[in-house]
């Protein structure tokens, strides 16, 4: 954890920012992933791994 501290400060990367947006992309694709399967009438457990999959990669294409 430190070398990453340390490699995002050498890069000029505030890593308290960054990962405060990582944490914030992974709660909205997760988010995307929980709502998309709720409208399928599926729960995070009843789903496979690869539709969860397809969903967050899904969430990912809608970000940009």
């Amino acid at each position: 954890m430190f070398v990453l501290v340390n490699l995002a400060r050498f890069l000029k990367v505030d890593p308290e920012q960054a990962l405060r947006r990582t944490n914030r992309k992974f709660r909205e694709r997760f988010g995307y992933v929980e709502r998309s399967l709720r409208e399928a009438g599926k729960t995070p457990a009843q789903a496979t791994l690869e539709e969860m999959d397809a969903l967050w990669n899904e969430a990912k294409r809608q970000e940009g």
